[in-house]
């Protein structure tokens, strides 16, 4: 007997009666954690923590989530997280966030009464810019967190968050100084406190923006 006929001999013997063999296939279809329906700001988190939506994801080391009061008198709204959010898992958490702090003070208004998240949820890797389509793909999670929270009024900082919730395609200047709701709520657009501490004369212009808040606040 050649090599070749004890192998075939071999392997008749090792799979003798499977073609006798009921077949058995129950597929399970795998859990798309992104089509759950979600009824708490946890269990958004939860579907977002492994999210590969899109090429942001690349630069993630923590889900940048948001913080503060579960029923806030303000979101205020920034673009992307930044290195120090990424390490933190917790937005605003830099020389910018510092800022913000004042800001809020500023206004009469604790952290304790406000929320503060991004409109992208990871930091983008990096040398990589966040991109409008992005945003577009983030903003739905946005919109759900928003539904969640129930908050009275949003300030959103900076270029992309302006444009993507105003649905505009002209410039933070102009878009600032009209006015604009999001899912029922009145909108207020305003430079980002990254860009008052490399632009500071334009803080002027925030504060003018924030005293409308402080006014639809009383």
């Amino acid at each position: 007997m050649t090599l070749k006929d004890e192998l075939a001999k071999t392997l008749r013997e090792v799979f003798a009666g499977v073609e006798e063999l009921p077949l058995q296939f129950n597929p399970v279809a795998a859990e798309n954690p992104y089509e759950k329906q979600v009824d708490s700001l946890q269990g958004l988190s939860e579907s977002m923590r492994f999210c590969k939506d899109c090429s942001a994801h690349l630069g993630r080391e923590k889900l940048v989530f948001g913080i503060g009061h579960a029923k806030p008198k303000v979101l205020f709204l920034g673009d992307i997280p930044s290195r120090k959010d990424d390490e933190a898992g917790k937005p605003f958490s830099d020389e910018a966030g510092e800022l913000l702090t004042k800001m809020i003070a500023a206004m009469g208004l604790r952290l304790e009464e406000v929320y503060l998240t991004n409109l992208l949820k990871c930091k983008p890797p990096t040398g990589q810019i966040a991109r409008e389509e992005e945003a577009l793909i983030c903003l739905k999670y946005l919109e759900k967190q928003i539904e969640l929270l129930q908050p009275k009024l949003i300030v959103a900082f900076g270029e992309l968050p302006a444009r993507t919730l105003a649905r505009a395609d002209i410039g933070l200047e102009k878009l600032r100084l009209q006015d604009h709701s999001f899912k029922g709520r009145k909108l207020f657009l305003t430079h980002h406190p990254r860009e008052l501490l490399q632009a500071p004369d334009k803080k002027r212009e925030a504060w003018n923006d924030l005293q409308k808040v402080m006014s639809h606040l009383k």
